[in-house]
This record gives C-alpha cells, structure tokens and sequence, in this order.
C-alpha cells in the first residue's frame, strides 16, 4: 500500500483543523463558555496493529464510535482517558445545572460531546473533497472491540490518529486523542484535492 505523503498528510491535517474551528463554536455553546479546539498532532498509520499499539497507554479509557457512511467509508473513535472523561461530564453537568451525574447521562454527554466533533470533521471531509457523507449515531464501546465490528479494518485503510487539546475559557485543558479509520479510496481523493489546489 502508498504511504501518505507529507503533502497529503497535510491536506488531512488542514480538513481535520477546520473540523475543529467548527466544532469549537457548537461546543463553546453547550457549556455555555468560550471553547477552543486545536490539533496538536496528527499521526498516519496504514497498520491497525500499530494503532491499537499507540493508543493502548491508558489503563482505562473511553471509546466513543461514529461510522461514517456515503461515498467515503469508516469510522471515527473519540478517545478519553478516565480523568478526561469526568472532567468533560463535569463541564457539561455544570453547564446544564444538572446534578452529579450518573453512568447513563454521562454516557449522553460523551455522545454528544463526540456528535458535534464528529460532525464538523465530516461535514468538512465532504466540503473539502466534494463527496457526499454523513455519520451515523455515535456509540460507547469498549477497547476491547476497538475495530471488532468491521473485521476488514486492519486492512486496506488509512488511520489518522490526531491529539486534540481542549482549552476552556477558565484555563482547563483536556487532551483526547481522535482517530479517524479511512478505507483506501481516501488518499485518492486526498491527492486530488491537492492537485486541484
């Protein structure tokens, strides 16, 4: 398989950045707080075996799952270390006067948190490369099933892993990582795009 090349990887960096400036408006509106959204890296693996190996640090994690569906296919895996995970529900509950929470509505939150992410990263992988596609409902999963339920995704697909950094009004910052599983015919619409450019 082509390894991306550093243009390439560019051009996905760029798509994946003005995802999040997109984001951080719809975000900053949920908790009621100016948010800003920057990605401070951006890895390409054509291994899922090297992934899975880079993004197996955390004891414990959260693993929010959107697939995308239409022209371009994959999936999108929102991950929060546990720390992460309850200072971002905290956010949120504070934001919605709600009480301390509990597993059902913090699993709400996440979702929705990984929906207005999500969104904003597809929506600009449609923009951009001029192709039509959407996301499907996000879920929870565990890292145990990371990729288990698309058996082809350790093959023939380009990973984009990207560290975020949250940073909120009041100074927090909270530093996810995004990983983005993209099948082949990405790269070719990637190259396109930089030839148009």
């Amino acid at each position: 398989m082509e390894l991306i090349s550093v243009k390439d990887r560019e051009i996905a960096a760029y798509i994946i950045d003005q995802g999040y400036i997109r984001a951080a408006a719809s975000f900053s509106t949920l908790v009621n707080q100016r948010v800003q959204i920057e990605n401070l890296s951006i890895n390409t693996y054509t291994n899922a075996d090297k992934v899975l190996q880079e993004i197996s640090n955390e004891v414990k994690s959260t693993i929010i799952l959107t697939e995308i569906i239409g022209d371009l296919a994959g999936e999108s895996y929102l991950i929060f270390s546990e720390p992460e995970r309850e200072q971002i529900c905290a956010y949120c509950m504070k934001a919605f006067a709600s009480g301390n929470g509990n597993k059902l509505e913090d699993e709400l939150i996440l979702k929705e948190v990984d929906n207005i992410l999500s969104a904003a990263v597809i929506t600009e992988f449609s923009n951009q490369l001029q192709i039509q596609v959407f996301g499907d409902v996000p879920k929870v999963i565990s890292k145990e099933s990371l990729f288990a339920e698309h058996p082809t995704a350790k093959s023939k697909n380009y990973f984009l892993l990207s560290n975020a950094r949250f940073i909120f009004e009041d100074h927090l910052e909270l530093s996810p990582k995004f990983l983005w599983r993209l099948d082949n015919h990405f790269i070719d619409m990637v190259k396109n795009m930089g030839g148009n450019q």
